[in-house]
């Protein structure tokens, strides 16, 4: 009996065996940790490797194994200097090395690694490259003198072989994986632009519908409006062709004027709403003499009136912007409190900022708003008192202009004691607008306190 012969035999069964049960757990493997354990367990009873390195390249893909005493360690990254060595020393020669211990000893790079381990007595590389993009090279070093043999060569080049088509595999799985990650992103993100669109759609068409009743209402309530004073100032000049009288025609001018005046606030308020689509001229904003001029203003059309206007500036920024859209809330909420006020007239105004927020707060000591008609106090021409003589136009476009600057406006008031209008305005950039041709929100630059007389003081303007 052949007892070499039979040993052979039964070590070649053996490995056949081991290599069929790595090819097979291969194939049930979905990651590179899955491989690197399978070669962990099956890549010892195949061929004698103290060390076990697999180098993988497709493309920009990259894949380093290096099993060492039981364990693994896995790389993706390009640079490896086992890649290094292994693929640009002998990979291009496409055939299989074998290295003595000499041989691995007189290469710098190489015997850094662990084929330089003391207890590595030869070592063999095998490359195997399927295209020009595509290769897998795989070493072995082991403890013995024996230089590793034919049949280990072919056991290398299969499992290399079997290794390349799964981590190729693998690489796609993974791709194809991401891929269809991405396309459901994709997908969601087309759906929530689709839902989006459609949201807008209703919201610009909510928008058109509304801003179409507002001016069907607007042409007819000021055709009304225009024509009622018209025509008492047409009644007065008839007076006036027959009256000789000169109390009777100074009587006769002051109605005229009164009619005048009363037509000349609507057009404003008109003439407001037009500039809000138009850009406006941006200079530094002085509320100090915003709030000095809207008191001019409004004393000048109730003479007789006692009104105070105390103005607490607390603003600690420089505001730049279009002042106009101040300018007129300002003078609308002083002619309401005038209006709505009692014998002696109090106003307060309070300005303050923060960082990106500027809030403006008007309180007077008038009669107050009824809650039941709270609701409806910015309603376009609703008077909201028997007494009223002014056009209904004006908390309408006060309020207008707020929307227009992306600002927030609330009302509080207690009959006979208060109201106060509190209303809050984002500084921040302009682009937007600029790009719309809508009113410039504001612009701020910070700057020392004291640059305005009256900062963090109280007085009466």
């Amino acid at each position: 009996m052949d007892y070499n012969g039979t040993l052979f035999e039964n070590s070649r069964r053996l490995r056949f065996e081991a290599f069929s049960n790595l090819a097979i757990e291969l194939n049930k493997s979905n990651e590179f940790e899955e491989i690197c354990s399978i070669l962990v367990t099956y890549i010892k009873f195949i061929v004698e490797s103290f060390v076990f390195t697999v180098n993988y390249r497709n493309g920009d893909e990259y894949l380093h194994i290096l099993v060492f005493r039981g364990e693994y360690f896995l790389s993706e990254e390009p640079a490896n200097i086992y890649y290094d060595f292994f693929v640009k020393e002998y990979g291009e020669k496409n055939v299989p090395v074998s290295l003595t211990r000499e041989q691995i000893a007189g290469y710098g790079g190489l015997k850094e690694t662990l084929y330089g381990h003391e207890k590595v007595k030869s070592a063999c590389i095998i490359p195997c490259f399927e295209t020009a993009t595509q290769s897998i090279t795989v070493g072995a070093a082991s403890k013995s003198m024996e230089h590793y043999n034919s049949a280990d060569f072919r056991f290398i080049k299969l499992i290399s072989e079997t290794l390349s088509s799964k981590i190729s595999q693998v690489f796609a799985q993974r791709n194809l994986a991401q891929k269809t990650t991405e396309l459901a992103v994709k997908n969601q993100e087309v759906t929530l632009l689709y839902q989006n669109l459609e949201e807008i759609v209703k919201e610009r068409t909510r928008e058109l519908t509304e801003a179409n009743d507002e001016l069907q209402t607007l042409f007819y309530r000021t055709s009304h409006d225009f024509r009622a004073p018209l025509t008492n100032i047409i009644g007065l000049v008839n007076i006036a062709e027959i009256t000789d009288g000169k109390e009777d025609k100074e009587w006769v001018l002051q109605n005229c004027r009164a009619a005048i005046n009363h037509l000349d606030r609507m057009l404003n308020k008109l003439n407001t709403l037009s500039r809000m689509h138009t850009p406006q001229v941006e200079n530094t904003i002085n509320f100090n003499n915003l709030v000095s001029t809207a008191k001019k203003k409004c004393l000048s059309e109730a003479p007789d009136r006692s009104v105070t206007v105390t103005f607490n500036n607390q603003l600690t920024a420089e505001l730049r912007g279009n002042a106009s859209p101040f300018l007129f809330i300002l003078e609308n909420l002083f002619e309401n409190a005038i209006q709505y006020g009692k014998e002696k007239v109090n106003i307060s105004v309070t300005a303050n900022n923060t960082f990106n927020n500027l809030t403006i707060t008007v309180t007077d000591d008038g009669t107050g708003i009824k809650p039941e008609i709270m609701h409806r106090v910015f309603d376009m021409y609703f008077r909201g008192d028997a007494r009223s003589t002014g056009s209904g136009l004006g908390l309408y476009v006060v309020n207008k202009i707020i929307k227009m600057l992306d600002a927030s406006i609330r009302i509080d008031s207690n009959v006979n004691e208060f109201t106060r209008v509190t209303m809050s305005f984002p500084v921040k950039a302009r682009e937007k607008y600029l790009q719309t041709g809508l009113l410039n929100p504001l612009a701020v630059r910070t700057v020392p306190r004291g640059l305005y007389g009256l900062i963090g003081n109280s007085a009466a303007v």
